[in-house]
């Protein structure tokens, strides 16, 4: 109708069953491919979406505006049993990049992503809430690399907040039996940078496993000292890393 401010209009339907995909700017290839999408004057709506990329299960919904897509949009992304390759790791916010390689995690994750865009710009979803990437271990093990202590069975959650750039912690893991509490939190970055993290455990057997921990550089002191004492039994274990 050229006498509409909008002469042209459409409504598009779309929906690709089977499908795969594979192209250099994904982390993973997707196989299994179930994509609805409908497509209204402009707003496009990701109604449904779901894949499989090896053990991993994907799912997604959102909306978006054309022609900018990627400047418009709200975007719920779920990754079920992720094991976070370099490649993948790679495609994370680079707080939770250093995260990785500080606690160096091994097994499977679930990651959240809920996000949304206006102008280019980071914004809170349309519910109010932030946006957020979030990290979910299922049950993983991972060491941290200045006390390579093995923790095992470890859940909870790692939220990063996409608007202020803030990292919150808050993860329980288990030494043997023994259950150990990490939380914390990271702002900032580099000299300028608001960390946060507290470590605690109790009744953490004083064996091998603890003394190969004390091994890098910066614990040989501590170790030489607890082994004069020829120390046996059990320590409460309380540890702050703090950077302001």
């Amino acid at each position: 109708n050229p006498n509409q401010p909008n002469p042209v209009y459409y409504d598009v339907f779309a929906e690709v069953k089977q499908g795969s995909l594979k192209h250099p700017q994904l982390p993973l290839e997707l196989s299994d491919l179930y994509v609805k999408l409908h497509c209204n004057n402009g707003e496009l709506q990701l109604e449904k979406l779901t894949a499989r990329s090896g053990t991993t299960e994907v799912t997604a919904h959102g909306a978006a505006l054309l022609p900018c897509v990627d400047q418009e949009f709200e975007l719920h992304l779920n990754l079920k049993h992720v094991v976070l390759g370099e490649k993948l790791a790679e495609r994370l916010p680079v707080k939770l990049r250093n995260l990785q390689e500080m606690f160096q995690p091994n097994g499977p994750t679930t990651i959240h992503i809920a996000c949304a865009k206006h102008e280019g710009q980071w914004m809170p979803l349309a519910d109010g809430t932030p946006s957020l990437v979030s990290l979910h271990p299922e049950d993983i093990s991972l060491t941290f690399k200045n006390f390579p202590y093995p923790l095992e069975r470890v859940e909870g959650k790692i939220d990063y907040n996409l608007l202020n750039k803030k990292v919150e912690v808050d993860l329980l893991a288990h030494a043997g039996h023994r259950p150990v509490i990490l939380s914390g939190y990271w702002t900032g970055e580099g000299a300028q940078a608001d960390v946060d993290f507290d470590v605690r455990a109790t009744d953490v057997p004083i064996d091998e496993k603890l003394f190969l921990a004390l091994a890098p550089d910066n614990l040989k002191k501590i170790r030489a000292f607890a082994e004069s004492f020829h120390a046996t039994g059990k320590i409460d274990v309380k540890s702050r890393i703090r950077h302001k």
